[in-house]
């Protein structure tokens, strides 16, 4: 990852923190393993049953097998709406 790469994935970082979320990288370091370079918006507040919630999915979980690129969860905190 290049610095431009980080600096860019930690101000989407800040970015969900402002919405209160929190973007969760994969860890998984094999490269062909579906799971690397992917990542989940967790919602900071707990949901119903006080349970962390994943942005967007069945039953409360969306995107979580997946995951999604940097560029797909920047896309999605650009269309999150606080009304």
């Amino acid at each position: 990852m290049t610095a431009s790469e980080k600096a860019r994935e930690n101000r989407i970082r800040r970015f969900a923190e402002r919405q209160r979320y929190v973007l969760v990288k994969s860890r998984v370091r094999d490269r062909r393993a579906w799971q690397h370079g992917r990542y989940w918006l967790v919602a900071q507040d707990p949901g119903e049953n006080g349970e962390k919630r994943v942005f967007g999915a069945r039953n409360g979980v969306l995107y979580a097998p997946p995951g999604m690129t940097l560029n797909e969860a920047e896309a999605k905190l650009n269309g999150i709406s606080w009304h």
